[in-house]
């Protein structure tokens, strides 16, 4: 079987080249992003947020750069109560600082990426570990990530010591390709 040039052709210029750069935009629908603490040193407490938006860059599987602006007062950890004292200006204070935004910086690593995680009045570097399998048409990304609650100034006051300092985040991510 002898493939003609034109075939050649046609299939460079429909399959995405590994290199390639594209945008994608961060769908809730199709995203998780949760976090857990522990409370009194041995209850997991989880949680998640609902209400985000964002982008990421990838070059065939390799994350480049991600930008996330999360909806601080979406915070959910299925106790009506916890929430409340969340949205407190003790701990997010949502009304004074509506989002928690991640910036990442220009990646070259396929293990982590590298930014600068803006929370309340506070911002420091953050650096999460992720992975990336392509399953048929989708590319599913995980990632997890440790940041300490007193590098952000988030403290619950009087009860602060009932808190871990440690809080893991963990981002599920499904694309299409």
């Amino acid at each position: 079987m002898i493939i003609s040039f034109f075939q050649v052709l046609l299939a460079l210029v429909l399959v995405e080249p590994y290199g390639s750069t594209k945008t994608y935009d961060i769908n809730p629908s199709n995203t998780q992003l949760s976090f857990n603490a522990k409370h009194f040193g041995v209850i997991n407490v989880k949680g998640k947020f609902s209400d985000f938006k964002g982008s990421i860059v990838l070059s065939g599987t390799l994350v480049r750069k991600v930008s996330v602006e999360v909806k601080a007062n979406t915070i959910n950890t299925g106790n009506k109560n916890r929430d409340k004292s969340l949205k407190t200006d003790v701990f997010l204070n949502p009304e004074v600082y509506p989002n928690i935004i991640f910036e990442s910086f220009n990646n070259e690593s396929s293990s982590e990426i590298e930014g600068t995680l803006s929370i309340k009045n506070s911002s420091n570097m953050a650096i999460l570990a992720y992975d990336a399998k392509q399953d048929g048409q989708y590319l599913i990304l995980t990632g997890q990530c440790a940041i300490k609650r007193d590098d952000f100034d988030l403290d619950f006051g009087t009860m602060d010591s009932l808190v871990s300092n440690e809080v893991n985040i963990e981002v599920s991510i499904r694309l299409k390709r």
